[in-house]
């Protein structure tokens, strides 16, 4: 649901801009429409809590965004917002999947792989997972977009100008697309445009646009509108020019500042990532963010080579191959949690084999604490064989860290073992 109350937003040195009040309940539509320039995209960055109004109240999904701070409110955007951007900003490197998992990276949850296959599958693009952008169609890579947005299931999904581009009968399908994605969700579905053809779609709710106080402030507006109307090409392209622009910011708002911070805490103090001869992608993926599957095994004697070789200050080695409901059960040494400044909430670290300490998320979404016992599954994306046989036995808990740590299960590594 979505309600506000004497709405407003000033820019620094800039106009006003006064919103309707709005009441939408849960599972309904709205469409922003108006002009460019008339608050559309201000209006959805309000709602995806990047901004904060300078009057009146926002409620969104029960949240009164007025009262999240600077983490909760990240944290509260990413269960919360789906996007569906008009430039649909997939990763090139990446494949339709890839795309998927770092959405869950970047919202700080472990790798689904059924989740993923889940929204892929709802969107009729489950066979394209391993394609890259450059291989979709316009039709294929707005489904994927669409995927990506409710991959997370939030309760309001944002459209900026899903038409923009479209002929009559694509910009039918997709305004219908995305309709019975967000009924199926039960989501609540916002879309801005400027298009008059989705006018048939929902009822209308538009932003008004800045109130203008005098009769100076009027005639500057007239003067400025005749001025525009003169000149129609140069107007047309400075207002697509300003669309797109506004629909890049509200996205790159949404997503950059969170997978900025993440990366570089995640890739600090990090020189050389050494694996198996494999796509270097895939092995900064699985090395250092555990989102890919690894590239393979390295022999122990070429660890212990690169270990005592005089220009390497510090090597951390880690193994992978096990999970616990989708978090990786990572064998390495203290030196990992040494290396992002991690400390413990509770407990110690392990002392011998099948001995675990575990990220504070996987305390918190598991329920594990000291002293519990949990049997790994083979595999990185859960559904594997549980090797109930060999427990292993939690002996501390990680304080969360906004790093990799907190959502990994850390164990003591086969060259920890032999080198202790």
């Amino acid at each position: 649901m979505i309600s506000t109350r004497q709405l407003a937003y000033r820019y620094s040195g800039g106009p006003e801009l006064r919103f309707d009040d709005v009441d939408v309940a849960q599972g309904g539509v709205l469409l922003l429409r108006g002009a460019s320039g008339s608050g559309k995209s201000t209006w959805l960055a309000l709602a995806a809590g990047l901004l904060s109004p300078s009057e009146g109240n926002m409620t969104v999904a029960g949240q009164s965004l007025q009262a999240l701070g600077k983490a909760a409110g990240d944290a509260w955007r990413a269960q919360t917002i789906g996007f569906l951007p008009q430039r649909l900003h997939l990763s090139a490197a990446l494949t339709v999947h890839g795309n998927l998992a770092l959405a869950q990276w970047a919202a700080g949850q472990p790798l689904q792989e059924g989740r993923i296959t889940e929204a892929l599958a709802a969107l009729d693009v489950q066979a394209l997972a391993d394609r890259r952008p450059a291989q979709l169609s316009g039709g294929q890579a707005q489904r994927v977009a669409l995927a990506r947005a409710v991959l997370l299931k939030p309760s309001v999904i944002l459209a900026d100008e899903p038409t923009a581009s479209l002929d009559d009968e694509a910009a039918a399908a997709s305004l219908a697309l995305l309709q019975s994605t967000a009924q199926q969700q039960g989501a609540t579905l916002v879309i801005a445009t400027h298009d008059g053809r989705v006018g048939t779609f929902s009822r209308m709710k538009r932003p008004s646009v800045p109130e203008n106080r005098g009769w100076q402030a009027m005639k500057t507006i007239a003067f400025a509108w005749r001025y525009l109307w003169s000149r129609p090409l140069a107007a047309t392209l400075n207002l697509l020019l300003l669309s797109l622009g506004l629909a890049s910011v509200t996205f790159l708002l949404l997503v950059s500042h969170q997978i900025s911070q993440a990366f570089e805490r995640d890739l600090a103090g990090i020189d050389v990532v050494v694996g198996a001869k494999g796509s270097p992608m895939q092995l900064i993926l699985s090395g250092v963010f555990h989102l890919d599957v690894p590239t393979g095994n390295v022999p122990l004697a070429a660890v212990k080579a690169l270990e005592s070789h005089p220009q390497v200050a510090k090597i951390i080695p880690i193994s992978l191959g096990d999970s616990f409901r989708g978090f990786r059960i990572v064998g390495t040494t203290p030196a990992y949690i040494s290396h992002y400044d991690a400390r413990l909430a509770q407990g110690a670290l392990w002392s011998r084999p099948m001995q675990a300490v575990i990220g504070a998320q996987v305390a918190r979404q598991t329920g594990l604490k000291v002293g519990d016992t949990f049997a790994g599954a083979h595999g990185l994306g859960g559904g594997g064989e549980v090797h109930g046989q060999t427990p292993y036995t939690v002996a501390g808990v990680l304080a969360p860290g906004g790093t990799v740590l907190d959502r990994l299960v850390l164990t003591c590594d086969r060259v920890g073992v032999e080198g202790a």
